[in-house]
């Protein structure tokens, strides 16, 4: 089917399902002008959306043959190569699935099996096949069902074997356990983390939904079917899929604006579509409301209404539920939400393991990355009017950062240490001081101005001494990252780092602290793996500089464990993140921030294993 072609059959049923019953049939007739194949397609469509309010979240390409011989109730095979089947659980335009039996010597396992129907099996729908098995085999994470085997039936049609998985949809799930905020925000970043892996392996999943991530009895949810996946490596498969299906390959209610425009897509319409389901997952409701949901091109343009606006009109909740649910969500997660969904792809998150660690930043206390659209100017404005309050606030902070500078790095001569904060605060007080009043800093936007400008000023006023020049530029590194800058953060960072090697050599507090934040930012920037090596690299070198810097290991600890989790590796996060929680408490006592920080880290490890009483007992 054309684009066009199902542009005009999409117009005339969401027109048609606006008006009353007895009008529509009048309203057809002009509508398809004596078109009786646009008409009954209209009606087919008409009619099965009626039958099931979902029908429309399902993907179009499996609508095809719902009542062909071949479907869900048709008669299903004995076996499948070597696998007993017990009975077809899914349908889809290329293939069927069955639930069957593996037996081997050693166990028995049910296992899902995926098969192109016979008279299916054209040349395009066997390539898509092979890519979908392609995507799977990639693969290995324990947040997305893994493909086990594949093969051939007896008459050619290719097969491959996934894992079962027997659980509810994630909304249910939730809604089921009546999951407090803080739950469902934990197991969407089990959802963001198997993303992430497959974003790292340049494969797009496309089709995100509640309906695509099972969540099983224990808890641990699966991210499900790839059958419009895209590899970003190769363009291939996807050409003629742009002129032949694009119209059909996506489910309008959670595909991103470039998706609706039939432009390239790219693992930014993946963390669109993981803002949808969050947004679902936290309000009840979908995004788009009404004629809304039907305007397509208007969705492309504008974002949708605020969750926690969204979560007080939502009367399947209790009226108290509501208003509850809807103060939890106002500020920040209404942020992280709607920056999520941005129509501009460049304007979201830039990867699913950023917008991961946003929620992360929300449930452990910290300020979150996303910022209203508004917030400068609003700032501005607040400025003005509180020009010498701020002034004093500023004082006070920047005498926080000179106290932090030289706490820091105590294991130096102190008057060499003293000399250094002193500087530190000189400069920041130099960059920052115009923030009173003129009113013009203070938010990210002329943060960003103020700090650009000193870059090259740092590079040329500390020339002759390169250990204070490392130290500002590590502390601009900082401050980048913090404003959600990472590939400036980046750059400086690597160049403090270099610096500092120089300075020290290679075994130095300086050094692995560099090295730490290089590897936070390059966990920020979505390389996790490339993050976890360094990081680790910083923990041994940490832990070579003996007790004086218990600390900085701590610090290094708990990101590791953070990073390891994000790329599902819980057993070798769980050891880091309870050493890291044991010095903190150690050193700095139960109440201290850095306690907080990695008792909810860990929390969030216990509650993704499914070990509800350690993760209360953390919270």
């Amino acid at each position: 089917m054309k684009p066009e072609r199902w542009r005009l059959i999409q117009e005339a049923l969401h027109a048609a399902l606006d008006l009353p019953p007895e009008s529509r049939a009048e309203f057809l007739d002009p509508a398809c002008a004596g078109d009786a194949e646009l008409r009954a397609e209209v009606d087919e469509l008409l009619e099965a959306h009626l039958g099931d309010p979902d029908f429309l979240e399902t993907p179009l390409l499996e609508l095809a043959s719902l009542d062909t011989p071949t479907g869900i109730d048709a008669p299903a095979p004995s076996h499948i190569g070597p696998y007993e089947v017990v009975r077809a659980i899914g349908e889809g335009g290329m293939g069927r699935v069955f639930l069957a039996t593996q037996q081997t010597d050693a166990f028995t396992r049910p296992v899902a099996i995926k098969v192109v129907k016979r008279g299916m099996d054209t040349d395009e729908v066997l390539r898509r096949f092979e890519l979908e098995r392609r995507i799977l085999a990639e693969l290995t994470h324990p947040n997305i069902a893994q493909m086990y085997d594949a093969g051939a039936t007896v008459d050619g049609r290719p097969y491959f074997v996934m894992e079962f998985v027997e659980g509810k949809r994630i909304d249910r799930y939730a809604d089921h356990l009546g999951l407090s905020i803080a739950r469902r925000l934990a197991l969407f970043q089990s959802v963001c983390a198997a993303i992430q892996h497959a974003h790292q392996k340049l494969i797009v999943h496309r089709d995100i939904k509640p309906g695509n991530v099972l969540v099983s009895k224990d808890g641990n949810p699966k991210l499900v079917d790839f059958g419009i996946g895209k590899i970003l490596s190769e363009t291939t498969l996807e050409g003629d899929s742009i002129t032949r299906t694009r119209a059909l390959r996506l489910t309008p209610e959670y595909a991103s604006p470039e998706q609706l425009r039939g432009s390239p897509v790219t693992t930014a319409a993946d963390v669109y579509a993981l803002g949808v389901l969050l947004f679902e997952l936290l309000t009840g409701q979908r995004p788009w409301q009404n004629g809304e949901a039907d305007d397509l091109a208007g969705r492309t343009e504008r974002v949708p209404r605020r969750p926690s606006d969204v979560a007080a009109t939502n009367t399947v909740l209790p009226g108290p539920e509501r208003a509850r649910r809807s103060r939890r969500l106002r500020g920040d997660l209404d942020n992280i939400i709607l920056k999520a969904m941005h129509p501009e792809p460049d304007r979201r998150y830039a990867s699913a393991s950023a917008l991961a660690d946003d929620v992360g930043r929300y449930l452990t206390g910290r300020p979150v990355r996303a910022r209203t659209d508004s917030f400068a100017y609003r700032s501005s404005k607040f400025l003005q009017r509180n020009r010498w309050s701020v002034a004093t606030a500023m004082a006070v902070l920047l005498g926080l950062v000179g106290v932090t500078a030289t706490t820091a790095v105590q294991s130096r001569r102190v008057a060499r240490e003293r000399d250094k904060a002193q500087e530190v605060q000189s400069f920041l007080l130099e960059t920052f001081g115009a923030s009173t009043a003129e009113g013009s800093a203070g938010d990210s936007v002329t943060v960003r101005q103020l700090l650009d400008g000193q870059v090259d000023v740092v590079r040329a006023t500390y020339q002759a001494d390169p250990e204070l020049r490392a130290e500002m530029l590590t502390v601009m590194a900082d401050a980048y990252e913090r404003l959600g800058l990472f590939e400036e953060a980046e750059a400086l960072a690597r160049e403090g780092l270099d610096e500092r090697r120089l300075v020290f050599g290679a075994e130095h507090a300086d050094v692995a602290f560099s090295l730490n934040l290089l590897g936070w930012i390059r966990h920020q920037r979505g390389a996790s793996d490339e993050a976890a090596d360094l990081i680790a690299e910083s923990v041994e070198m940490w832990r070579g500089l003996g007790a004086a810097e218990r600390a900085g290991l701590a610090r290094a600890l708990n990101d590791l464990g953070s990073v390891y989790d994000r790329l599902g590796r819980p057993m070798e996060a769980e050891p880091l993140l309870n050493e890291a929680l044991a010095i903190r408490k150690e050193t700095a006592g139960p109440l201290d921030r850095g306690v907080a920080i990695t008792s909810s880290n860990l929390a969030v490890l216990m509650y993704q294993r499914g070990d509800y009483a350690a993760a209360d007992s953390l919270g």
